[in-house]
C-alpha cells in the first residue's frame, strides 16, 4: 500500500513537471472575440444568391464590376471565400445546372471549374483596388494582441494568400518576420484535443505566401521552411515582389513553373590566380634551394674545421 501511494506520488509530480498550459480565461476570450467583430468580413455564414449563381454561370459579372466600383470589399471578399473549395470537393456556389442531387463521380468537377473561374474573376477585381488588404490587415493586427483572437488572425492570413495579388504577396511577406502566437503551444482544450495548435503569423505567412505564388500544389517537402523562406524574401529573385508598388508594378503575379527556391550557390571561379602563400606559409618550389645553400654550408664549415686540426 505504501508502495503504491509512493508511486502514484512520483506519477503526479512527474505530471506536474511537464508543461501543462493554464486554463483558458473563456470570459477574456469571448470579450476580445466580440471586441474583433468590427475587423471581420465573415461575421455569418455567407450563401451566394440563387440569381447571382446563374448570373455568374452565364458569364454576367456585372455584379463584380459594380462592387468593384464602389469598392465594396466585404461583398467581394465574401463572394470569393464562397469560391474555395470546401469538404469533398463541393463550393457553396450550385447554379442551376449544377443543382440536385446527383451520383455521377464527376458531379463535383464542373462545379469546381464553376467555382475556379468565377474565383480568378474576383481576384483580378480586387488587385486592381488600392489598399484592398488594409481591412485584412488590420483584423490580423488587432486579433494578434488578443487571447483568443488566432481564428480571425491565422484565418486572414490565410485569406491572403487566397487572394494572391502583389499588394496581398507583400502584406505576406511583411508577416513572415512576425512570430506573435499569445496561444502558444497548445489549443484550447489541450494537446490531446485532436485540434491544431495554434502557429505564428510568420508560419502561417509562409503557408500564404506558397499559395499565393502558385505553389499550393507542391508537396510540403519541396516548400522552403520559414528561414529559407525569409532568405528568398530577401534575394534578388524576391525583389520584385519585396519592392513592388501599386502605381508601376503588375497588380498580380506572373505564372510560376516551379516552387520558389533558393537560388544554389556561385560555382567556384577556375580561372581566379591562386591566392601568395602566407608569411607563415612556404611553396615547395622555394623551399629547396635553401636547403641546398645550407647544406653547402655545413659541408664547407666541417671541412674548415677538419683542415685546422690537421694542420
Amino acid at each position: 500500500m505504501i508502495w503504491a501511494i509512493a508511486l502514484l506520488s512520483l506519477s503526479i509530480g512527474s505530471l506536474a513537471a511537464e508543461e501543462i498550459p493554464p486554463a483558458p480565461d473563456y470570459a477574456e476570450i469571448g470579450r476580445n472575440q466580440k471586441a474583433l467583430l468590427k475587423y471581420d468580413v465573415f461575421i455569418f455564414k455567407y450563401k451566394v444568391p440563387e440569381a447571382t449563381q446563374d448570373a455568374l454561370y452565364r458569364g454576367d459579372y456585372s455584379l463584380l464590376d459594380r462592387l468593384a466600383a464602389e469598392k465594396n470589399l466585404k461583398e467581394l471578399f465574401n463572394l470569393l471565400s464562397a469560391t474555395v473549395p470546401v469538404s469533398f470537393g463541393q463550393h457553396i456556389f450550385q447554379p442551376v445546372p449544377l443543382r440536385g442531387p446527383s451520383r455521377d463521380p464527376d458531379y463535383y468537377k464542373p462545379n469546381l471549374e464553376f467555382g475556379a473561374r468565377v474565383r480568378e474573376q474576383i481576384k483580378e477585381r480586387l488587385a486592381a483596388i488600392p489598399g484592398h488588404t488594409e481591412m485584412l490587415v488590420q483584423g490580423i493586427d488587432a486579433a494578434s494582441n488578443l487571447k483568443g483572437g488566432h481564428g480571425m488572425r491565422l484565418g486572414n492570413i490565410g485569406f491572403l494568400g487566397a487572394i494572391g495579388s502583389m499588394e496581398a504577396i507583400q502584406q505576406l511577406g511583411r508577416y513572415l518576420y512576425d512570430d506573435r502566437n499569445l496561444e502558444g503551444k497548445y489549443f484550447y482544450g489541450g494537446p490531446d484535443s485532436g485540434m491544431d495548435a495554434p502557429v505564428s503569423n510568420a508560419e502561417a505567412a509562409r503557408v500564404a505566401l506558397h499559395r499565393a505564388l502558385g505553389d499550393d500544389g507542391q508537396s510540403m517537402e519541396k516548400r522552403l521552411g520559414l528561414e529559407e523562406t525569409r532568405q528568398w524574401w530577401e534575394s534578388e529573385e524576391g525583389r520584385p515582389y519585396r519592392e513592388w508598388k501599386f502605381e508601376t508594378g503588375n497588380l498580380r503575379p506572373t505564372l510560376r513553373k516551379g516552387p520558389i527556391s533558393l537560388p544554389p550557390p556561385a560555382p567556384l571561379d577556375k580561372t581566379a590566380p591562386a591566392s601568395p602563400p602566407t608569411a607563415n606559409e612556404v611553396r615547395p618550389t622555394t623551399i629547396w634551394p635553401v636547403l641546398v645553400i645550407l647544406t653547402l654550408a655545413g659541408l664547407a664549415a666541417v671541412l674548415g674545421f677538419t683542415k685546422l686540426r690537421r694542420s
